[in-house]
């Protein structure tokens, strides 16, 4: 999917007539999750973009209660996003937005787990690893901070995805 976006990018860069450039994103709430969430959207036509979000693993402990009793989650994240993007706004890359997308996410998670067992303090190797293909529809609102630059919202949105957990 990346390769193919790259192409389609490269293609649209080279039969545009509209001054396109790309904004680069950030999503600081990945970092909560495991994962250094970095993108870009490049607008080609006024109200027509294109967006990729790349989820760079980086591990996240989390302290979690179960049995009572207090453990430690290591977890980390890897995601592609690529989506088509349709603003509304009558400024390019900017306003309320509606915008299809595809989405591939793996969430792997380990740590030790302590709970009573018998009256006995049981201790238990846990490991997770959560797969999923996606698609979905988000509305959403984007402000461009120095034509680069932006605080992107997104709204509300269905999304199906196609799971394996283990």
């Amino acid at each position: 999917p990346i390769l193919l976006l790259f192409l389609i990018i490269s293609y649209l860069t080279g039969h545009t007539q509209y001054d396109a450039h790309p904004v680069i994103k950030w999503a600081p709430a990945g970092l909560v999750f495991g994962k250094l969430s970095l993108g870009t959207e490049y607008n080609f036509k006024k109200k027509n973009s294109i967006e990729l979000y790349i989820g760079i693993p980086m591990a996240a402990t989390r302290t979690i209660d179960y049995d009572n009793k207090q453990s430690d989650i290591e977890s980390k994240v890897f995601s592609v996003l690529a989506g088509y993007r349709r603003y509304i706004g009558k400024k390019p890359a900017a306003g309320f937005y509606a915008e299809p997308y595809f989405k591939y996410l793996e969430h792997h998670a380990q740590g030790i787990l302590e709970g009573d067992l018998d009256s006995k303090v049981a201790r238990m190797d846990t490991k997770t690893d959560y797969k999923a293909w996606g698609a979905g529809i988000q509305l959403g609102y984007q402000f461009l901070i120095a034509k680069r630059i932006c605080l992107d919202f997104f709204l509300i949105g269905p999304e199906a995805n196609i799971v394996r957990f283990n």
